[in-house]
């Protein structure tokens, strides 16, 4: 899988942000996506039930805006299955430099290693979700992994971030969606919709992994075995 660099560190600036000239788009890497979309079990899958599957919730798909994202949540013999449709804003918080590129951004993740070092959204696919949304479904949290699809692209990735202002959902690392062949720049318009994200409960590693090599293997893993391989 090609991985290219992440992109240089900047200067911290007033707040903790990062300061001085944003790091370039253009060295951002990418890791090769699997051919495929993962989607919840089917009621003719054996190794599900959906008997004691929780009632859909909604969420805002933006900032500010209605609660249109469907959430979904379903009981399996590998455990709690929770997925949705919504779109993919750009999140460019974290270690790297790349805070830079959004006035908002920050150098941390809510999601750590030992030490306190955050996660490089150029280097670390990751998705990010709401503070509500982990109090809906307190089985999920982070670092669990999740397989993010989009136009027959399936890209693994673990939960980096926690939204607190926020309950929207739909959002990801410069690297997932660079992999998903989505625009990278923040600036730039996000894919308003057709994106499926697919989170396994209670799959984080600890640590969490350093690479995106390490996330796409396990990831493998943890989707085949519980019958969710892109298809």
């Amino acid at each position: 899988m090609p991985f290219g660099l992440g992109g240089p560190t900047a200067t911290l600036g007033p707040g903790g942000n990062a300061g001085g000239v944003a790091p370039s788009l253009a060295g951002l890497p990418t890791v090769q996506a699997v051919v495929g979309t993962v989607s919840l079990p089917s009621d003719q899958t054996a190794t599900t039930s959906r008997s004691a599957s929780a009632a859909p919730a909604l969420f805002p798909a933006k900032p500010a805006g209605p609660a249109i994202v469907t959430v979904s949540a379903v009981k399996t013999s590998a455990g709690d299955v929770v997925a949705f449709m919504a779109g993919l804003r750009i999140d460019v918080d974290g270690a790297g430099g790349w805070s830079v590129l959004n006035p908002n951004g920050r150098t941390t993740t809510s999601l750590t290693y030992p030490g306190g070092a955050s996660l490089d959204p150029g280097k670390i696919p990751y998705i990010v979700v709401s503070q509500d949304f982990l109090k809906k479904y307190p089985g999920v949290g982070l670092g669990d992994y999740a397989a993010v699809s989009y136009k027959q692209k399936t890209l693994y990735a673990i939960i980096g971030d926690v939204s607190k202002k926020s309950p929207a959902l739909g959002e990801g690392s410069l690297i997932l969606a660079n992999s998903l062949g989505v625009n990278p720049d923040p600036k730039a318009s996000a894919v308003a919709s057709g994106v499926r994200y697919v989170i396994l409960a209670g799959t984080h590693d600890t640590p969490p992994p350093s690479d995106a090599a390490t996330i796409e293997t396990r990831g493998t893993a943890l989707f085949q075995r519980a019958g969710l391989a892109p298809h």
